[in-house]
């Protein structure tokens, strides 16, 4: 009985839905279905139409195909299909364009963004959180502002390819002050090269901790500032405000923010 009356109301609601959406007036005639229907069928034998059905679309219309074409359409219509807008569904754009997926296509979606929503974000958070809390900076509020944690890692990553981690042991702000003449290369590099100990001295220094093959005064230049920038955004991003220094010793190890930035 239970199983019974259920049915008995759902069939009732949707009844009752059909009847108001027969009866809906509509943009941008004004007209409801039903008053449409009713026009159509009081036009007289001698109203024609210019619009014909010809070759396939012709071959395929069987009474079956008629009926189906029907339903859809009282369908479409009845759930508001002739008035979408911007306004009045998300849907439009798509809609318009036929991108709408089949209801199988569209459950995967949900499950991808379910997955994504309750176990990658959730993991890739808990990832960030342990970082933020072993390497020193404040832990962001919320996932935007990781932004900004995160890309202080790649680009701690990216020295860290070029020097050794003792480079941050060095006063880096008169160090990238005394390589300023490198930073435009050519003559005024190899002037410096010659007359200014303070130059070579300061690029000494950086190349005992460079890795890989010579650079250019140019690019020693840019790389220790950036590093001199890199500390500095350590410094400011630290709990407290006081740059946790020798938490830096992970650096020891470039896998350890390689696998910080991969996560």
């Amino acid at each position: 009985m239970a199983d019974a009356h259920e049915n008995l109301t759902r069939h009732r609601r949707t009844l009752i839905e059909v009847t108001n959406a027969l009866h809906k007036s509509r943009e941008p005639w004004g007209l409801s279905i039903y008053e449409t229907q009713s026009r159509l069928m009081a036009l007289s034998d001698s109203v024609t139409s210019m619009v014909r059905l010809r070759g396939d679309a012709l071959a395929r219309l069987s009474g079956d195909s008629l009926r189906n074409a029907r339903a859809d359409l009282e369908s479409f219509i009845g759930l508001d299909e002739l008035t979408l807008s911007p306004q009045s569904s998300p849907w439009v754009t798509a809609f318009v364009d036929a991108t709408i997926t089949p209801p199988e296509a569209a459950s995967k979606v949900l499950d991808v963004l379910t997955t994504l929503n309750t176990d990658t974000l959730v993991s890739a958070f808990e990832t960030f959180s342990r970082s933020a809390d072993g390497y020193g900076p404040s832990r962001p509020n919320g996932v935007a502002a990781w932004g900004a944690i995160l890309q202080l890692f790649r680009d701690t990553k990216i020295t860290l390819d070029l020097f050794e981690k003792e480079i941050f042991e060095l006063p880096l702000a008169q160090i990238t002050s005394k390589l300023a003449p490198g930073e435009a290369n050519g003559i005024a590099s190899s002037i410096a090269k010659i007359t200014n100990s303070s130059y070579r001295q300061a690029r000494r220094q950086a190349l005992s901790f460079w890795i890989g093959s010579r650079p250019s005064p140019n690019e020693l230049f840019v790389a220790v500032k950036k590093a001199r920038d890199l500390s500095e955004a350590w410094r400011q991003s630290a709990k407290g405000g006081v740059f946790q220094k020798f938490r830096l010793i992970y650096w020891t190890s470039r896998k350890s923010i390689s696998d910080s930035v991969s996560n």
